[in-house]
């Protein structure tokens, strides 16, 4: 990860290849017509931006840390720094659903808030779109039997398409208000549009939120219906519609190739 100049240690960008290529996988107008290739390559993306994160944001000193220590095999002491608590994650269906369980691999016991939210189209306007949320839930009853509270918490927003981020914002924000406010936003892309990270960032700063942004590609625009730039279709679709198996995928690149 590479912190981007200009958006005040708001906005990184992935420098992995491993991470290039899977964005590659996905875009590509052959590979992507297996929803199994899609889901994979959002679900390692997920995966590996989330280790990036722990050891940026830690740094940072967001998440925070706690002394362990264990008596060893040869009857020595080790002593280990773990986190002390966990973000809570907010899935937004069906699209984040598979970045945020390869996040969760990192953030093993991190909670999560479920929600269904949907864009209405045809209301994009001078940079704003109408997003209605349908449904939110949150992991109740705790373990130990609490309300679960995201209050003073470090909440995280996967969402593989970070075109206009209103779906992500207006569900951050009904979160907060039914749970408590976050301590601190953290938004994960698999692709982002320029544009559309300005004006949330801008949005965000006169809001007063306190809001960071890991992508691991920065496109450099958006279409007349708010769609990124170049993009790679709608990737709700390419990963819950169904589509060839990956053998037909393979066997079609291969003869395609030798006509």
């Amino acid at each position: 990860m590479h912190e981007v100049e200009g958006y005040d240690g708001r906005l990184w960008v992935s420098d992995s290849p491993l991470v290039s290529e899977l964005v590659l996988t996905i875009r590509d107008a052959v590979l992507q017509r297996s929803s199994y290739l899609v889901r994979k390559s959002v679900n390692e993306i997920g995966r590996l931006m989330a280790y990036d994160v722990e050891r940026i944001e830690t740094a940072k000193g967001n998440f925070p840390t706690a002394s362990a220590s264990v008596i060893t095999g040869n009857k020595g002491t080790a002593l280990h720094q773990l986190r002390s608590e966990e973000p809570v994650f907010l899935n937004i269906l069906r699209s984040a659903d598979e970045m945020v369980h390869g996040a969760r691999e990192v953030f093993r016991e991190a909670p999560v808030i479920f929600a269904d939210t949907k864009r209405v189209e045809g209301t994009y306007r001078e940079g704003t779109i109408r997003i209605d949320v349908n449904y939110m839930s949150a992991p109740n009853p705790q373990p130990e039997g609490e309300v679960f509270s995201l209050a003073g918490r470090v909440l995280m927003v996967p969402d593989p398409m970070g075109a206009t981020f209103w779906s992500g914002e207006t569900a951050a924000a009904r979160a907060g208000e039914l749970y408590g406010q976050p301590s601190r936003q953290i938004f994960m892309n698999v692709m982002a549009a320029k544009p559309g990270v300005e004006a949330f960032l801008e949005r965000m700063t006169r809001a007063g939120i306190d809001c960071c942004m890991y992508t691991a590609v920065l496109d450099p625009t958006l279409d007349e219906r708010a769609y990124i730039v170049p993009g790679a279709g709608d990737l709700g679709n390419l990963q819950h519609n169904g589509g060839k198996s990956l053998f037909r995928v393979l066997r079609e690149i291969f003869y395609e190739g030798r006509e």
